[in-house]
């Protein structure tokens, strides 16, 4: 992206063949009774008690089925209970930065201390294709396999790069995410050591999406259903329309244990014990449109989750729905997370086996 200004911006019906009373069995006849034949009668009642779970088709009437409606309810009160994930009323963790900001509570890409050359962006701009306006911006295309190192070398910027966490540098694809969200570039942000907080604005080349011309990657999740122009432009605008910034607050690893899905506690990938500093092992992650560093403008608790050192787990946590409002919001409710993948590792060197993953997963794909 390229800014122009900063200052812009049935149920189930019941079967009519109904079942005749308990007492009696039909039996079949057709016609009178042959010779030979004995005259059908009406049998007797089954005398056999019927089980509680014979009788499971009755829904709650039997204590079999309400025992297991009652587990399957316990089971959601207590994961939701038990969640140590709540929303915390008050401002986000990035709000530690505040007073080393110099007064503001904003912070954008023009923000950073140190700026692109005119030359480093004069190359970046001549290696787009079909420039397309969209609400004060100017977007291009790249083929995809070309893209991330282009998205690398127009990031690197002398007098930033170097005092970003090793962990942040390079190019990561977004695998796995629903949306047409692809590759994303943190390496032009800006690291407060003493806060531990990593602020990354968005900025122009850090961040591309698939699909806006109709091309889909070819294992697009969901058949390619969300790369539609629609929502590609939406999340376009979302996040560099509204000049979004984020932060990365890094904590120790809370080594929450494995559930099964849905349900699912932050912290459940990232080592247990790590993180304390010097280590980056996990951190939250909130999104602040118009840089506003002072407020978190995002549902639920999304996170960063360290698996090995090019692949991190995209946590995101929320309510159950329903269920979870009575409880503040809990996060333990996992739907949308994804795995994000370094592809150009900080020399701007390949880096396997995920970069071999991603050629033909963007094949032809702008």
């Amino acid at each position: 992206t390229d800014p122009v200004m900063p200052s812009q911006r049935a149920g189930l019906v019941g079967d009519p063949t109904m079942s005749p009373p308990a007492q009696y069995v039909p039996v079949a006849t057709v016609g009178p009774p042959q010779f030979g034949q004995q005259a059908p009668l009406l049998q007797q009642p089954d005398q056999s008690k019927p089980t509680h779970c014979d009788r499971c088709r009755d829904c709650c009437c039997s204590p079999c089925c309400c025992v297991v409606y009652l587990v399957v309810i316990l089971l959601v009160i207590f994961f939701t209970y038990k969640c140590r994930y709540l929303y915390v009323d008050g401002p986000p963790p990035s709000a530690k930065v505040l007073p080393s900001l110099g007064g503001r509570d904003t912070f954008f890409w023009w923000d950073m201390p140190v700026q692109r050359s005119e030359e480093q962006l004069e190359w970046c701009k001549s290696q787009l294709r079909n420039p397309m306006p969209l609400k004060g911006l100017q977007y291009g295309f790249l083929p995809g396999a070309a893209a991330p190192e282009v998205l690398y070398r127009c990031t690197k910027v002398p007098g930033i790069f170097e005092n970003v966490p090793e962990q942040f540098r390079g190019v990561f694809w977004m695998k796995d995410n629903a949306m047409n969200e692809e590759l994303a570039v943190l390496q032009f942000g800006r690291w407060f050591e003493n806060e531990r907080v990593y602020v990354m604005p968005a900025s122009p080349f850090s961040w591309a999406w698939a699909g806006v011309d109709g091309t889909t990657p070819a294992n697009a999740p969901f058949e390619g259903r969300l790369y539609g122009e629609w929502i590609s432009k939406y999340h376009m605008d979302g996040l560099a329309g509204g000049h979004q910034s984020q932060s990365y607050a890094f904590a120790p690893c809370p080594g929450a244990p494995e559930l099964p899905w849905p349900w699912a506690h932050a912290g459940h990938r990232c080592p247990a014990g790590t993180g304390n500093p010097p280590e980056l092992t996990y951190a939250e992650l909130n999104a602040h449109y118009w840089g506003d560093l002072s407020k978190a403008t995002q549902d639920g608790l999304y996170t960063l989750e360290y698996e090995n050192p090019n692949a991190w787990y995209r946590g995101i946590y929320g309510p159950v729905p329903v269920v979870g409002n009575f409880f503040k919001g809990c996060n333990c409710f996992s739907i949308g997370s994804y795995n994000l993948r370094r592809i150009i590792d900080a020399n701007g060197n390949p880096v396997e086996p995920y970069h071999s993953e991603w050629l033909p997963h963007i094949g032809p794909a702008h």
